[in-house]
């Protein structure tokens, strides 16, 4: 009787250890759960949702001043004609991600043999190189974001007025804009690529820079300048030549 009462003890605990350990196995499961690719989507909506709300805000209220603080990095040397990938790579910087000066055009940038507006045409480490436009830019910038789980998104917001690019900067989202080099008018070239049905004309001193303040009372904007590090231009200015080279950019948020 007593070897029954204990064979019987014996079942019941390891029963019991069995159906603990499925018990376990099930909640580890579920843990796991929000690591998938449903939740990270589902946590991107919502940051767009949020970034899209702040934006918005701006719009209404704007600040009369606002910067976004990034360590310049300059294209020179191993880049002279890679202002946009540096643009860029400053861009990333600002919103937490970390990159070697020349990760965006080694890993990400997209290259076209002639459409500038699509890729980048030539080779960035050469002075002989010549550069991107805002729709091969943003899918440049998506490839890396993809890639690092995609908490933003880069956005192609060309033919915005200049002034309607601050409430992106309010709101803390770095914005790339197409100007020139030294900050002169934009020299017009016959050469024109399309994309999207969207003509986009060539000019021969273009320059990609990172927009990261501005300031309504002193009439000031801090630019992130691949070739002259942090530098603060004349908002009339820099509209003039946003104006002149096409009202080119691109937003991250």
């Amino acid at each position: 009787m007593r070897k029954r009462m204990l064979y019987f003890i014996f079942l019941t605990l390891f029963v019991s250890l069995f159906v603990t350990g499925c018990e376990k196995e099930k909640i580890k499961g579920k843990e796991v759960q929000p690591t998938s690719t449903q939740h990270l989507v589902i946590q991107k909506e919502s940051l767009k949702e949020s970034a899209c709300k702040k934006i918005e805000e701006m719009k209404k209220e704007l600040p009369k001043s606002a910067t976004i603080e990034v360590s310049p990095i300059l294209q020179n040397p191993e880049l002279p004609t890679g202002c946009e990938s540096v643009a860029l790579t400053m861009a990333l910087e600002s919103l937490g991600y970390e990159l070697e000066k020349t990760q965006i055009a080694d890993e990400y940038l997209i290259y076209s043999q002639e459409n500038y507006a699509a890729g980048y045409v030539g080779d960035p480490y050469s002075y002989a190189g010549v550069g991107i436009y805002p729709p091969g830019l943003a899918q440049s910038a998506n490839r890396f974001l993809e890639q690092h789980y995609q908490q933003q998104t880069a956005y192609d917001i060309s033919k915005l007025r200049f002034e309607e690019l601050f409430p992106y900067v309010a709101a803390g989202f770095p914005v790339l804009i197409w100007l020139t080099i030294d900050y002169e008018k934009p020299y017009i070239s016959s050469a024109s690529a399309t994309y999207n049905v969207e003509e986009y004309i060539w000019y021969w001193n273009e320059h990609c820079v990172m927009l990261g303040g501005y300031d309504l009372e002193d009439q000031t904007v801090v630019l992130y300048d691949p070739l002259q590090g942090r530098v603060i231009q004349n908002i009339e200015t820099v509209q003039s030549i946003f104006e002149e080279a096409g009202r080119m950019a691109v937003a991250i948020y």
